[in-house]
């Protein structure tokens, strides 16, 4: 995956099953705030940078060359990937040696709304790489329609990452009034300036936002 975050946050329980069922489980991420969490998994662990942007040719061929170079050695027989990059470098090397391969589609972000020329190219490059998958999985209907057309070998809706409940506590958002709750990252491309533009109109609720916002759009929170 590309943070240490989002297997913390989204894998966990996943790696858990593995272990459970006796497999030999290597997480492969950019470690930086959640180094002791992935140690407590009882896990081998490899940190390799990600690359910063999508179009970051230089991290990007860094990035290929270390993941290839693992897979090499550690010879796997079956790769779980997440995210646009590790979903694509995973695809291309999977004509290369023979390993399962698992992607998982969390979403296309901007490269699906931004219609620009590279946006364009690099969504092209995705869902062609998708192909070489043996099993691809996507978390609603709108990303399954996208990639119907392809000629991916298995296409099926997974429902969601998963979080456990477990780990949120009431005490962090004390509730007085019925709350409406957004968490994700803050940008237009998720419809916040709307959800932003009607709280006042709505003084019964309290309106409250989780996340960070893009460095182009922290207008949304500095005027608002």
């Amino acid at each position: 995956s590309n943070t240490d975050f989002s297997i913390i946050n989204f894998r966990t329980e996943l790696i858990r099953e593995f272990l459970e069922d006796n497999h030999e489980v290597l997480i492969v991420c950019e470690v930086k705030s959640y180094a002791s969490e992935l140690e407590n998994l009882g896990v081998r662990i490899v940190n390799i940078p990600y690359p910063r942007k999508y179009f970051d040719l230089i991290g990007f061929v860094l990035y290929f060359i270390q993941i290839q170079r693992l897979i090499k050695k550690h010879k796997p027989d079956l790769l779980l990937t997440f995210t646009i990059i590790p979903n694509i470098v995973a695809c291309w090397l999977r004509k290369i040696y023979p390993f399962k391969l698992i992607c998982n589609v969390t979403g296309f972000g901007r490269i699906y709304s931004e219609k620009d020329f590279k946006s364009n190219l690099l969504m092209r490059i995705y869902k062609k790489s998708l192909c070489l998958a043996d099993f691809v999985f996507v978390q609603n209907k709108k990303d399954y329609l996208i990639l119907a057309s392809s000629k991916i070998k298995q296409l099926q809706i997974l429902p969601g990452s998963g979080v456990s409940l477990s780990k949120l506590y009431s005490e962090y958002f004390p509730i007085s009034r019925i709350t409406i709750l957004f968490i994700g990252r803050i940008l237009e491309g998720k419809g916040v300036e709307y959800l932003i533009k009607i709280a006042p109109q709505f003084p019964q609720y309290d309106f409250r936002f989780v996340g960070f916002p893009e460095l182009s759009e922290e207008h949304l929170i500095t005027n608002n």
